[in-house]
């Protein structure tokens, strides 16, 4: 009941966003109400495994150097393992309508702003990629509403800090690594975050206590899985795709014969597949099966060995995919029959979710921001004179982790993945809206808000804004990106601090 009447000024937006999403879904089922099987004859990592995952699973083998469980787990338990995938639909489909529901409640928390709540929910809601994984037999609707579902904890976390939410947390980002292999560190960066935060901000010893216990019974339940990989498998990790990873990421940057010489011959080959063929990993990996021997050791250590020989250009590089591929969108993942009905409005909400990701060019820079923002600025002396406190901290508090699980999933993914940048973002979508399209109306609430000079050049930075996404679109390039990230984080943290010490100045 209490929550009930908590949620009673939400519940006409909630209604909204839930059914524009539930739109979105119905206008792409009724298109080809079919599960989508991705299967790739190259490398045969797509659907398929995750089938074989499943149906292991249901004869007790609970260890895979291949998948993680997570996802193989609920295939099991609705059926799908055996070819009825109608079940599983059904709740990936409620699954992303939950995620929408989640975003707004989220937006809301950090924003306070009911208007900038459901306009980013809104934007979420219409995002057909997104509503596209309810019919993928992939793992990304799952890892999806674990991650929002993390989101939640841990803003509840920053207006109220207990011990019950610390473990929640701890379990929604075990789960979460469970699902997806690149997740396997968040709990230690949300560890460590909320360590600088006890030091800056204060936390309760019992929070702490309960936080450091949580982290390492996470990390336990995860080294039990290496454990039990090495005891089973022969294979000391969570997954076996972290290797091929790691190969794709050396042929990516062309760094094979930077490798020491006793690969020299194995670095040649690599070669041959970088510069002469242009073919990818999965090409090499299954012409060459001495590179997926022994859970493709030797394209791990091979790839590590490079890596290390010149980490500096490594770094250079990543941080490079990090500024650049925020906008990526994996059009081929979106599955419209050109039979099917409502195909032109599919592709013209298509057309536009692509053109908004242009907004994720800022993503870097503002999630910087808002990580370091409750750190480094004190809240507690007066709330704020336009939005209302948020619980017992003040809006910028919640905007930090939800800015911190973004600028992990960029960094993360930058660093180990070589490919669909777009699906793996598709992930920790909800944080990345709320960071970004947040920020930008957020900025907007100050300029209407706020008289005279601040919110003058509020006005104008939303439209520097809008102009460095349209410029970085028409131009793409890390150099210009990392100018642009610069000038935006100065700009926009000027303008948070700018904002703070008005509302501190304005008698209480």
């Amino acid at each position: 009941m209490r929550l009930w009447m908590a949620l009673r000024p939400h519940r006409l937006p909630l209604a909204l966003v839930v059914l524009a999403a539930a739109a979105v879904l119905d206008l792409y089922y009724a298109n080809s109400p079919h599960a989508v099987i991705e299967f790739d004859s190259q490398n045969s990592l797509g659907t398929p495994t995750y089938l074989g995952a499943a149906r292991d699973l249901l004869h007790g083998h609970v260890f895979s150097t291949g998948r993680l469980p997570g996802y193989p787990l609920l295939l099991a338990i609705l059926g799908a393992s055996g070819g009825s995938y109608g079940p599983l639909l059904a709740v990936q489909a409620v699954m992303f309508l939950a995620v929408i529901a989640l975003t707004y409640w989220i937006a809301w928390s950090a924003l306070r702003r009911r208007w900038i709540a459901f306009a980013v929910a809104l934007l979420m809601a219409t995002d057909v990629y997104a509503a596209a994984y309810s019919k993928e037999v992939l793992s990304e609707s799952l890892a999806l509403i674990l991650v929002a579902g993390l989101l939640v904890a841990l803003v509840s976390f920053v207006a109220q800090p207990r011990p019950s939410i610390v473990w929640t947390i701890a379990a929604l980002a075990t789960a979460t690594t469970f699902t997806r292999p690149e997740w396997t560190f968040l709990p230690l960066a949300l560890c460590v975050y909320f360590a600088v935060w006890a030091l800056v901000r204060s936390l309760p010893r019992r929070v702490i206590v309960h936080g450091l216990a949580a982290t390492a019974a996470c990390y336990l339940v995860i080294g039990g899985y290496v454990a039990g990989n090495a005891v089973f498998n022969g294979y000391a990790g969570t997954s076996e795709i972290n290797n091929i990873s790691l190969l794709g990421k050396v042929m990516q940057y062309d760094m094979q014969l930077e490798a020491p010489a006793r690969y020299r011959t194995q670095a040649l080959v690599v070669d041959q597949y970088v510069n002469v063929t242009h073919l990818n990993v999965w090409h090499l990996i299954t012409e060459h099966p001495e590179f997926a021997a022994n859970h493709y050791a030797l394209s791990g250590d091979l790839s590590r060995a490079a890596i290390l020989a010149d980490p500096v250009k490594f770094v250079r590089l990543s941080i490079g995919l990090a500024l650049t591929h925020n906008a990526d969108v994996d059009e081929p993942l979106l599955h419209v029959s050109t039979s099917g009905a409502f195909r032109l409005p599919l592709r013209a909400l298509a057309h536009y979710t692509s053109a908004r990701y242009a907004a994720f060019w800022l993503l870097p820079a503002l999630a910087v921001l808002w990580v370091l923002y409750p750190l480094v600025f004190s809240f507690r002396r007066a709330p704020t004179p336009t939005l209302p406190p948020a619980g017992r901290g003040s809006f910028p508090d919640a905007m930090g982790p939800v800015a911190l699980v973004a600028l992990y999933g960029v960094l993360v993914i930058a660093f180990g993945g070589f490919d669909e940048y777009g699906r793996y973002h598709t992930v920790f979508l909800p944080a990345s809206m709320i960071v970004v399209w947040g920020t930008l109306l957020f900025n907007v609430e100050i300029a209407s808000q706020v008289p005279n000079r601040l919110g003058a050049l509020t006005a104008a930075l939303v439209v520097i804004e809008l102009a460095a996404i349209v410029l970085l679109a028409r131009e793409p390039g890390a150099g210009l990106a990392a100018v642009v990230s610069a000038v935006v984080l100065a700009a926009q943290g000027t303008l948070l601090w700018a904002w703070q010490r008005r509302a501190m100045s304005v008698p209480r």
